[in-house]
């Protein structure tokens, strides 16, 4: 095999092997970017917040990711729990 045509493999699917990798931190980038956009600050202005700003936004983007994390949980804990629910139910009823 030439150095050039290389090893597909996972059974030659192209989808596979195109795949486009995401944006690190894609998420937190744009809650970065929407808390700005709240606090109104110019281009100038954002280069020149202070360390204390900047920690300030930074909780407040941890507080979302952190809710939208335990909203997440909640509802797969629910879909889990409605799930095992019916499975009782089938069983029980069906034997």
């Amino acid at each position: 095999m030439p150095a050039s045509s290389g090893y597909i493999g996972f059974g030659n699917k192209s989808e596979v092997f195109n795949r486009k990798p995401t944006v690190a931190f894609e998420k937190i980038r744009s809650y970065y970017d929407q808390e700005l956009d709240k606090e109104i600050y110019s281009e100038r202005e954002k280069q020149k917040l202070s360390e204390k700003e900047r920690e300030e936004i930074k909780a407040i983007i941890r507080r979302k990711l952190i809710q939208e994390r335990r909203e997440e949980v909640f509802f797969a804990t629910i879909a889990l729990l409605f799930g095992l629910g019916l499975i009782y139910l089938a069983i029980y009823y069906l034997y």
